[in-house]
């Protein structure tokens, strides 16, 4: 064979930038290991065994009857004069409305695994209207006369009393799913948001619906305990409306272009509340131009696209990509497009599966905090489609407070957008959003400072012809004075609602404790004027590029342990409200994220030191099939075997109170006025940011809640004080604390007992701790071995590199343990993971720190059963003799499967866990 020199050579680097691509990806691929999966499925139910935690020392799991009602006092969950502490799970749709028997099953399974409070959610959708008989609905939901199906409720009933049965209580939401439709009586019912929200606030009829709902569901006897909701003490907690606050819905934009008479209900609400304050259509003449700012010079530099343009600097247009997108565009002549300014068409045949490429943005620009800006441009498209428009700032972690999503067609079509900048920074105009086969011509494209519109001149408050400021796209059009109002005007609806429905709601005898909506999606005063107060999180939740779709989803795959900084999760804790018992009802790192199973560790680590009062898991399942033999998708907690394997040692920490709770010598408790409150929100109008203007806008820092007790002071006389708070040393920064606690910038934390830690000094090395007398537990990427007080881990190769373990006791558990350098005699579950998938199960990362199983993305979700990694790691036990341990590999049930072979190595018991025993749990018994 004839060998050609530069064929050798192109080959010789053909291969080089091939391993060098390869070596790229594998930096986000983790490496596969060999022959340590194995199937393993945890088999449910209530085996006697050391997996199921009512058999542990102490564990109370008194079936539920006439027991006091939950009370909130001292900032708590009390039941008489006993702190309450609620580890919870959800339960959703048609979950709710299972068979007797999968109900007696289901609430075994959730008792062994510790779960003391399950949050009965999203059962307004359709189920508790009628059973579901494939395509077809019965009568009751479609002839629009919403009454319960008896069959339907009875299901529901049994439910909750075999939940009772095993000591669990239950959190009834109100509002979740219901839809307004015209069949009742709803005019305009399909142009409506999803699931009415922000309308339901508002509109009087969807108030009263509201209303007849809560009466026929709390006012019902369940047959199986004899009493109604109202009088049932099972019931902690009511909440009265799921993720919809009339604030967030007018910042995502869904207020903006209401039907009738929505939208005629709506802006008389607020010219009514305008004419209360001004009086007259010439005092607010005076008071929104009083400081208005005329428009300014223009900022765009080329507006008009002619013959010849390319994107450059020279333009200031500049086209980002990422490799793998294919595009073109072109300019129009008014004679072709049928407009009279020249235009550009910018053509996609593909683009990435996240639409963030190509995209296309204006750089140059100048904004200026608390000054109005204007955004004028002319578009269309062959076909209707959306795109995303954003105002996006030069320095990363700042944000305009404008994003918004404008809708064309083949017809041209004027947008005229403004929004307040909450910050001084130069910024970029962003045009992104594309997907494969899209087209988009525009023109006439304008940046100015200032307000486009003189509020007032030429309408009559008298009349009512005010128009509404819409949304983030037309909070800057009248000015920031009308922009101030409208925020102002928000609050007090919204205030309006909430406590009109919980005034109702007491009104018919509920003695359960009442809370409004999560505190991200509202208000914090209002929210905080009722019983408890509520949050939501997550880590890695779902994004879906074409709209929610079980066949296209990415979901984040980073691992939190790795670096807590910019996370929810570890800035959670801001949000409590001083004087209020505070939950966090929805919250999950979501599948198939590869680190998910250090979720519910961590955040019952956070939550029991923090001294929250319930945590809810997002959630147990979907529908009925509670015992699963594979991983489904995102949320279901049934189904994923690592994360249910290491709910003991959740329940240890936080219900058994294993992390000492706050306030200890210090606590970081920020006071927020409700005038501050408002001004902040009035500086952060913006969909992706006004979740954070604690933050972001007022300074506070978050992060501090790994190290201390934390909460915001609301200054309201109305909120008890809590004396154990009162005691606390405040303090305002990292710089008032030990140094033994570190900080964020030395990339290592420790709460102030020592029990809980974090250490990120270095990418993809970082772990997370829980060192307790009682509970053990790491989880991060493994680089040396472990110390904790009285056990080393010393954790082998693994397949992500990251394993999670928990070691925790469960018998001879008398409250005397101590940290004294030897494990004191017991019997501990001892639970080690790592990888989990499904049998075939083909997993794509289309970009960095996100993954995907779904099929349009090239993935697939395989099939059962199972897979677990067993995880290679030698246990030490210092001050132990060897004889004095034994050590037994679990099977699925949790009962004893085979001996683990104990040395003893100079006075301290060691033993050696690993794939070969095909398990992620184990028993430990130190005599």
């Amino acid at each position: 064979m004839k060998f050609d020199q530069k064929s050798v050579l192109a080959t010789i680097l053909a291969c080089v930038v091939l391993g060098a691509f390869i070596g790229v990806l594998s930096l986000f691929a983790p490496a596969r290991g060999d022959g340590n999966l194995f199937p393993f499925v945890i088999e449910q139910g209530a085996p006697d065994n050391i997996t199921n935690v009512q058999t542990w020392d102490g564990a109370s799991f008194k079936e539920i009857d006439s027991d006091g009602f939950v009370q909130a006092r001292q900032g708590e969950f009390r039941t008489d004069s006993d702190k309450t502490r609620l580890f919870g799970t959800n339960l959703s749709c048609s979950a709710l409305f299972c068979s007797h028997e999968k109900a007696d099953r289901l609430a075994e399974s959730l008792a062994r695994f510790g779960v003391g409070s399950v949050r009965l959610h999203r059962m307004d959708w359709r189920n508790i209207w009628d059973k579901n008989k494939g395509d077809i609905w019965g009568k009751n939901f479609d002839q629009g006369t919403p009454e319960f199906d008896p069959d339907q409720l009875e299901k529901f009933d049994y439910l909750v009393s075999r939940l009772y049965a095993k000591g669990i209580k239950v959190s009834l939401n109100l509002h979740v799913s219901r839809v307004a439709r015209e069949i009742d009586g709803f005019e305009n019912a399909a142009r409506l948001p999803r699931l009415t929200q922000g309308v339901n606030n508002f509109d009087r009829r969807m108030i009263e619906f509201q209303k007849d709902y809560a009466r026929d569901l709390l006012t019902h006897v369940n047959p199986y305990t004899g009493r109604a909701y109202i009088d049932d003490p099972g019931v902690t907690t009511i909440e009265i409306n799921n993720e919809n606050s009339i604030l967030a819905s007018w910042i995502w934009g869904l207020l903006d272009d209401l039907p009738e008479p929505y939208a005629h209900d709506f802006m008389e609400m607020w010219n009514q509340w305008l004419l209360k304050k001004y009086k007259s259509t010439d005092g607010l003449r005076e008071a929104w131009n009083r400081n208005r700012i005329p428009l300014g010079e223009e900022q765009i530099k080329v507006g008009v696209f002619k013959e010849g343009f390319q994107f450059g600097d020279d333009t200031n247009w500049i086209l980002e990509d990422v490799g793998g997108s294919e595009w073109k565009s072109r300019t129009l002549p008014p004679e072709e497009i049928g407009v009279e300014t020249d235009s550009l068409r910018f053509t996609v045949k593909r683009a990435d599966a996240q639409r963030f490429f190509p995209r296309f943005k204006c750089v140059g620009l100048h904004i200026k905090k608390g000054r109005p800006y204007q955004i004028h441009f002319r578009a269309r498209s062959y076909r209707t489609r959306s795109f995303n428009l954003s105002v996006v700032p030069n320095t990363p972690w700042e944000s305009t407070g404008f994003e918004k999503e404008f809708v064309v067609d083949r017809e041209w079509k004027v947008f005229d957008l403004s929004f307040i900048s909450p910050i001084d920074d130069d910024a970029s105009l962003v045009f992104k959003g594309f997907m494969n086969d899209d087209s988009l011509e525009f023109t006439d494209v304008s940046f100015r400072e200032g307000s486009s519109e003189a509020p007032a001149i030429n309408v009559s408050l008298e009349k009512g012809e005010v128009d509404i400021l819409r949304g983030v796209g037309g909070a800057g059009k009248y000015g920031v004075a009308a922009a101030d109002d409208f925020i102002e005007f928000l609050h007090d609806v919204e205030n309006d609602f909430f406590q009109e429905m919980y005034d109702y709601v007491k009104s018919l005898g509920a003695k359960s404790l009442v809370m409004g909506t999560q505190l991200k999606d509202g208000f914090l005063h209002n929210q905080a004027r009722l019983d408890y107060c509520d949050v939501h999180a997550y880590w890695g939740h779902p994004k879906f590029p074409s709209g929610w779709n079980s066949d296209n989803w990415v979901v984040g795959n980073a691992c939190l342990a790795d670096n807590p900084l910019y996370t929810e999760m570890t800035r959670l804790g801001i949000y409590r409200i001083i004087g209020k018992p505070f939950v966090c009802s929805e919250y999950d790192h979501t599948y198939p994220n590869f680190y998910a199973t250090e979720g519910n560790l961590i955040y019952s680590a956070i939550a029991s030191f923090q001294d929250w009062s319930a945590i809810y898991q997002y959630a147990w399942a979907h529908d009925d099939n509670f015992e699963p033999e594979m991983a489904t998708q995102f949320f279901n907690m049934c189904s994923e075997q690592t994360k249910m394997a290491h709910l003991p040692a959740c329940y240890a920490i936080f219900s058994r109170g294993d992390v000492q709770a706050g306030p200890g010598k210090f606590a970081y408790i920020p006071k927020l006025t409700e005038r501050d409150e408002l001004d902040a929100i009035k500086r952060t109008i913006t969909a992706t940011e006004y979740y954070h203007p604690l933050t972001k806008r007022l300074g506070y820092d978050g992060l501090l809640s790994l190290a201390v007790y934390c909460g915001i002071d609301l200054a309201d006389p109305n909120i008890e004080a809590i004396s154990k708070v009162a005691e606390a040393q405040r303090v305002s920064s990292w710089q008032d604390l030990p140094e033994d606690v570190g900080s964020p910038e030395k990339r290592e934390i420790a709460n102030e007992f020592g029990e809980v830690k974090w250490n990120f000094k270095k990418d993809r090395e970082g772990y997370f701790v829980v060192d307790t007398a009682r509970t053990k537990v790491f989880s991060g990427f493994v680089t040396k071995p472990c110390e904790f007080d009285a056990l080393t881990l010393d954790i082998g190769k693994t397949n992500l590199g990251w394993a999670t373990v928990s070691f925790v006791k469960a018998k001879n558990v008398d409250g005397t343990e101590k940290k004294d350098g030897v494990i004191s005699k017991g019997s501990y579950l001892l639970t080690a993971t790592g990888e989990s998938r499904n049998t075939g199960e083909v997993r794509q990362q289309p970009f960095n720190e996100h993954v995907t199983s779904a099929s349009e993305c090239g993935g697939s979700m395989g099939k059962a059963p199972a897979l677990c990694e067993g995880i290679p790691a030698t246990i030490t036990l210092p001050g132990v003799s060897g004889d004095a341990v034994s050590v037994y590999a679990l099977d699925a049930s949790g009962a004893r499967a085979k001996e683990v072979p104990v040395a003893d190595k100079n006075g301290a018991a060691s033993f050696k866990i690993g794939s070969k025993y095909r398990t992620i749990w184990y028993e430990v018994v130190v005599r």
